[in-house]
């Protein structure tokens, strides 16, 4: 039976974000001056980091089952080869863009990006957001919630590109924080899938569809 899992913010190659991961060098290794903080830290291991997520991926997906990624695959897929590692992992891949995303509207070469055959071949459909039912519920997958930027203080990246907060549950990325579950500001239910929240997983449906069943209707 086809099952169907949701992620975000995979960030294959990223060295900040392996870091922040905990993917790092051994100390003997040496350090590194990291100019975002000023300070001295270890050397991030973005290999570790990517074969981490390709073994947690390759035990959990079947070839048959769907996997919508909610977008930020690579900070330069091209250059660190993020479209040959989706295309190893098993499973149908489903993109909803990201800021990171060239195939993102927010570009003007996201039109361009979305025919190029690197994007295409990789995932079966490219969008900026869609709606799946789930449970019998309209659900919004998008990578940016309603409102907000997790636990970042700072003002609301690319407010213009977010869907309308219509009152729909919302199924997010973006944020790198560990909250699952929240409210936003017109009190509407969102999921932060992305892998910050999860302990580096795939959340399958069967978690969304516990979400969605406490829900009000």
């Amino acid at each position: 039976m086809t099952q169907r899992f949701f992620t975000s913010d995979t960030h294959k190659g990223h060295k900040l974000v392996a870091r922040e991961r905990g993917f790092v060098r051994p100390e003997d290794e040496g350090v590194e001056f990291d100019e975002r903080t000023q300070s001295f830290r270890l050397i991030p291991d973005p290999d570790a980091h990517d074969a981490y997520l390709a073994a947690m991926w390759d035990r959990t997906v079947r070839p048959d089952d769907e996997v919508f990624v909610l977008g930020d695959i690579s900070i330069n897929p091209k250059r660190e080869n993020a479209f040959e590692w989706f295309r190893e992992r098993p499973g149908k891949k489903h993109l909803i863009s990201g800021n990171h995303d060239e195939t993102n509207n927010m570009f003007s070469r996201s039109l361009n990006a979305q025919q190029n055959a690197l994007w295409r071949d990789t995932f079966a459909t490219i969008n900026d957001w869609t709606r799946l039912k789930i449970a019998g519920q309209t659900v919004i997958l998008s990578h940016y919630p309603y409102e907000g930027e997790g636990d970042r203080d700072i003002e609301d990246r690319h407010p213009e590109y977010r869907f309308k907060d219509s009152g729909f549950p919302l199924l997010h990325g973006h944020t790198h924080d560990k909250v699952q579950y929240h409210l936003s500001a017109a009190g509407s239910h969102q999921m932060h899938v992305g892998l910050d929240a999860w302990g580096l997983e795939l959340v399958p449906e069967e978690t969304v569809v516990e979400w969605l069943s406490y829900l009000p209707r």
